[in-house]
């Protein structure tokens, strides 16, 4: 039976095609699957394992800082001895506020006719009657409260507690708890928790041990993680004080998140597959049929002109495009050029794309919103930034520590482009991060120092400037990592640079120890800070800028607002350099005081 040629190219074209894709998909698809199942498990974990450190270290942190340590001082545990055993006989007092009759009455009988801190007194307190024990028993009960209370103002924990461990049985009545940022200064009724296992036998192990662990319905219901430190007297745990993590939220988040991943796995793998199908048949399957059907209808028509034609069709740089060299070896050379050049036209834009994008978020990244702060009148801060590349390794940053204190950063990373900025990112980061904290200046340059340090493989480093200004004083504290001196101008004065001792850069040495200075600055003050890319940009004739240029643009415009000023210095480095290409970058930051 005759078989026309248009029904053997369908018959194989349907075969081959079927057969292929089932044999790609078959493969492709339980890779995949595995794959995304192994990155969602990895993230998965990943995400539950640095949140429980952060948490670690932030409770440990809190639990250890000096105003808790205060509570375990030998003196202070001689004194609560006395007073634990005397709440345990009386647990009324957890309940009952201090009264005006107990403060007369106390006030009666003490020693000077105070009763300020007079429970500190316990030979006096011993020896007295019921109600002086009572009354400094509830003062000892504020003191405590009071001093817990502290730990939480920094850290908001969901709840902060201090627990009293009987000397018989399991179950304590609660001293001192804030729930959500609350504190309750005596309770309803006596609330019992059950101490932790791990703590029952009494002993001490050490005096700073911090123990973890989670907790169904601790104080309120839902699950929770709990950071606490026991309170050791005569080598025998007397209190329990800690801090308590509502896991609920997290797992929620992580939940959400959990799902927002899958669906989007799912979605990746899905156009993944349908993307490599696609390739693979237009990259094999499609040349195979047109070289099929080229050497098909040449058995029939041996017209060459049309096979070299359709040979030409065929763009793939594999074994078939040397089977197609066998057919039209000066056509596939030319398409090979074209198609070439058409790929380095794509991956230009698409370079280009990406670099665009990655400039965005940078500029994102930094505060670019002026007035930033509109409700606060005390000073006018302006910023700017102009990457030499598309990228760039310099940074600025100011924020409020807390209501009077903000501060201020600008730093330069070594190098430029891609790696600089992600370099930048990580500083920028880690000084943010740890200037919230509340440390000072050159701890948190010793801290970022330490981890830029850490797997630091490509020994980069940051030049950096860090300072703390107390806006109702106007002292400024700051660190100074190897940067440019910043320059002040004082009211009725012109702008000088601050000469100080500059310490190393980040990132270089993993044991330095960084100072910091302090000045004041008065209302009306200006301080400018920038990076080396002001003083040090070149001109045509390979001149520098220079600092003393910087300092003449500053002091012909000294009543200008710092949004002028920085304007005004960008002008004049624009107009000094010309037509010379700009080999760092840019980047300033002014504030006066108002």
């Amino acid at each position: 039976m005759y078989v026309s040629f248009d029904e053997r190219v369908i018959d194989m074209k349907v075969k081959s095609y079927r057969k292929l894709a089932v044999q790609i998909i078959s493969v492709i698809i339980p890779v995949m699957i595995v794959m995304v199942v192994l990155i969602l498990n990895t993230v998965y974990k990943s995400t539950v394992s640095g949140f429980l450190k952060a948490q670690n270290t932030l409770m440990s942190e809190r639990l250890n800082a000096s105003d808790v340590n205060l509570m375990f001082e030998e003196q202070i545990c001689e004194v609560s001895e006395w007073y634990f055993d005397y709440i345990e006989l009386h647990p009324e007092v957890l309940t009952e506020p201090i009264t005006d009759v107990e403060k007369e009455y106390v006030a009666g009988n003490a020693p000077d006719g105070s009763t300020f801190s007079l429970f500190w007194d316990i030979d006096f307190v011993m020896k007295s009657d019921d109600i002086v024990q009572k009354f400094c028993t509830k003062d000892f009960l504020r003191f405590i409260r009071e001093t817990t209370e502290e730990q939480n103002e920094a850290n908001r924990f969901d709840c902060v507690f201090m627990v009293l461990a009987p000397q018989n049985g399991s179950r304590g009545p609660v001293i001192f708890r804030s729930i959500n940022g609350e504190s309750e200064e005596a309770f309803d009724e006596i609330t019992m928790i059950d101490i932790p296992n791990v703590i029952k036998n009494r002993k001490a192990v050490s005096d700073d041990d911090v123990i973890f662990m989670s907790s169904r319905d601790f104080m309120l219901e839902g699950d929770y993680y709990i950071g606490y430190r026991p309170m050791y007297i005569n080598g025998e745990v007397r209190a329990v004080i800690g801090v308590a993590y509502d896991w609920s939220d997290f797992s929620k988040v992580m939940l959400s998140t959990y799902k927002k991943t899958v669906l989007l796995g799912i979605g990746a793998l899905l156009i993944a597959l349908a993307v490599l199908v696609f390739v693979i048949y237009k990259e094999a399957i499609k040349p195979v049929e047109v070289m099929k059907e080229s050497i098909l209808e040449y058995t029939v028509t041996n017209d060459s002109d049309k096979v070299k034609k359709r040979m030409s069709d065929i763009r793939v740089r594999n074994e078939l495009g040397v089977l197609a060299d066998a057919f039209s070896d000066m056509t596939i050379e030319i398409d090979h050029h074209i198609d070439e050049n058409v790929k380095l036209m794509v991956e230009k834009e698409r370079i280009s794309a990406e670099l665009d994008l990655a400039t965005n978020i940078q500029a994102s990244q930094l505060p670019n919103v002026f007035p930033p702060f509109p409700d606060r009148h005390e000073f006018d801060i302006y910023a700017s930034m102009t990457p030499a590349k598309e990228v760039g390794g310099d940074f600025y940053d100011f924020f409020f520590v807390d209501d009077d204190h903000l501060a201020l950063v600008i730093a330069d990373v070594s190098g430029k482009g891609v790696p600089a900025a992600l370099f930048m990112m990580m500083s920028k980061m880690l000084i943010s991060n740890y200037t919230m904290t509340g440390i000072s200046p050159s701890e948190v340059m010793n801290r970022t120092n330490k981890e830029l340090c850490r797997n630091n493989k490509n020994q980069m480093f940051v030049t950096a400037w860090l300072g703390i200004l107390e806006i109702s004083t106007g002292k400024l504290t700051f660190a100074n990592a190897g940067h440019e001196c910043p320059v002040i101008k004082q009211p009725e004065g012109k702008f000088e640079v601050l000469r100080t001792k500059h310490d190393f850069v980040l990132g270089g040495l993993k044991n330095k120890v960084y100072k910091q200075s302090e000045i004041t600055l008065q209302k009306g003050a200006v301080l400018f800070l920038y990076t080396d890319g002001v003083p040090e940009a070149t001109n045509s004739d390979n001149q520098m800028f220079r600092l003393e240029r910087l300092t003449q643009v500053l002091n012909d415009n000294l009543d200008a607002a710092p949004m002028q000023l920085l304007d005004k210095v960008q002008r004049a480095v624009d107009e000094f350099v010309g037509n010379a290409p700009q080999f760092d970058d840019l980047t300033m930051l002014g504030i006066k005081l108002l």
